[in-house]
């Protein structure tokens, strides 16, 4: 999948005035809880990704960071919608056939 194609919005459209989000107001916009939150915190620190920063000491993000995990929570959203869409149908066979046959 295109990257580009994935991205539906930007922080500009939900929050434009906000320059520095608390970590759970940012979950909040997210739609994520606060470990959630934390989690992709570390993913984007592991993959060293450009102009995201944590700032321990404030408790949150500044606008490009905060950017870089709202793009990042809605990329994990769609991909888990369009990989669940891929395996429904081979998951669903597996599962009736192994049901069936506990059920003989």
């Amino acid at each position: 999948m295109n990257a580009q194609k994935l991205r539906t919005s930007s922080l500009d459209d939900i929050a434009p005035t906000i320059t520095f989000f608390p970590r759970l107001q940012l979950a909040s916009l997210c739609e994520v809880s606060g470990s959630t939150i934390d989690r992709y915190r570390n993913d984007l620190i592991e993959a060293k990704v450009s102009r995201f920063e944590w700032q321990f000491y404030g408790g949150g993000y500044d606008r490009e960071s905060a950017e870089c995990m709202w793009q990042y929570a809605q990329l994990i959203k769609m991909m888990r919608v369009a990989l669940a869409k891929q395996m429904i149908s081979s998951h669903m066979e597996e599962f009736w056939r192994n049901y069936g046959q506990k059920n003989r």
